[in-house]
């Protein structure tokens, strides 16, 4: 702010701001690359759990009870993971409003749905029969594959979420 023929008390205004403006930034900044850096470490240990609950699960030894108690715990195990790659995926998307051109390429939307689709088969085989994919072999769009991956996976979800079992999504 301010130019050099401003009066003295507004250049000693604009300086004051330019100084706010300056540690608004770097506060920024410094909060952008702590929220980036938890989730990156987070990523692991949740990996970890989400893969050893897995394995106790598959123990066929266990109560139904315990088995449930796992399933709670696995659901929110991935819960907590959806909320970590959802901050990444934040980071990214602010990152993206400093690049001229957004970090647009060529993507192909159909493969992103397919990808989305089988992922979302995986995490719910009782649901494989409901997730039906009818589209092209390529559409090309000018975007962000992580961030479209991301909303797609949204859309998928909660396509499946908010229907009952037998039906078509």
């Amino acid at each position: 702010l301010g130019r050099v023929s401003d009066p003295a008390e507004v250049a000693t205004l604009a300086l004051a701001f330019n100084r706010l403006l300056r540690r608004l930034e770097e506060s920024l900044r410094a909060e952008r690359h702590f929220t980036q850096d938890a989730a990156h470490e987070l990523r692991t240990p949740l990996t970890v759990l989400s893969g050893e609950i897995e394995h106790a699960m598959s123990d066929l030894s266990l109560s139904a009870q315990h088995r449930e108690g796992l399933r709670r715990a696995h659901d929110q195990v991935r819960a907590i993971s959806e909320l970590v790659e959802a901050l990444l995926l934040l980071r990214h998307a602010d990152q993206l409003h400093l690049e001229p051109d957004g970090g647009f390429i060529p993507v192909n939307l159909c493969d992103l749905v397919r990808d989305g689709a089988r992922e979302l088969a995986e995490q719910h085989p009782g649901r494989i029969a409901d997730v039906v994919v009818e589209a092209d072999d390529e559409v090309l769009v000018a975007g962000n594959a992580p961030l479209l991956t991301a909303a797609l996976r949204n859309l998928l979800a909660n396509a499946l979420k908010f229907t009952s079992p037998g039906e078509s999504v």
